[in-house]
């Protein structure tokens, strides 16, 4: 089995060059049109591809990831029960084009960016930032990955809510000398934080580069 090659080569690359289709994260749009035809050849990838729907059909029959404060971790288990949900949902929605994963992938980001979930000053707890860095991954994740799904009112909401509790916080850092718990400008070294925390906002953000510059 083997990947095609990627058909997206500017002639002018740089950080702020991003693909004029999606998906942009981690896996564009030529290699999920031939991941069917690699799963059909390679075992591996059919045994992955059987887990994560096996998953998506028992998260989608259960109620939406509850907010648990753990006094240790903070929502860090939780957050990643979030973005496990989300990748699978929307996993499945790429691989099937069944609305229906998508409609449960909305389902967990508008429970994780509502008033009943968390408290309404700090809702993704930036006091242990890793917890606001997968939360910020999984709507990076949910609105890359199902934005040709998502109605605009949805896109709007996912947007808003990277912003207001994940890119927003992140920002602060930078051009406010903000601090979150260990999360700040004089602490911004070693896994957690550059390897880590980066990745997951820069996530967030590249998943809608485009809608900062013309809102779409």
């Amino acid at each position: 089995a083997v990947w095609p090659s990627d058909p997206f080569q500017p002639s002018n690359p740089s950080p702020t060059t991003v693909r004029t289709d999606r998906p942009r994260l981690i896996a564009p749009a030529y290699k999920w049109q031939a991941l069917p035809s690699l799963i059909s050849k390679d075992p591996y990838l059919k045994a992955w591809n059987d887990t994560i729907f096996g998953n998506a059909t028992t998260w989608a029959a259960m109620d939406p990831v509850t907010y648990v404060l753990d006094g240790g971790n903070g929502i860090l288990d939780v957050a990643r029960q979030v973005k496990e949900r989300i990748k699978a949902f929307s996993y499945a929605y790429r691989m099937t084009n069944d609305t229906k994963w998508a409609d449960s992938a909305y389902r967990e980001l508008l429970n994780a960016g509502s008033n009943s979930w968390g408290p309404s000053t700090d809702k993704w707890n930036t006091d242990h930032f890793l917890d606001t860095a997968e939360l910020s991954a999984a709507f990076g994740i949910g609105y890359d990955w199902l934005y040709d799904t998502f109605n605009d009112t949805q896109k709007e909401y996912v947007r808003e809510t990277m912003i207001q509790w994940g890119l927003g916080p992140g920002l602060q850092v930078f051009e406010d000398n903000a601090s979150f718990g260990w999360w700040s400008a004089a602490t911004i070294k070693g896994n957690w934080v550059n390897t880590y925390c980066f990745t997951c906002l820069t996530m967030s953000l590249r998943s809608r580069r485009i809608a900062f510059v013309t809102a779409a």
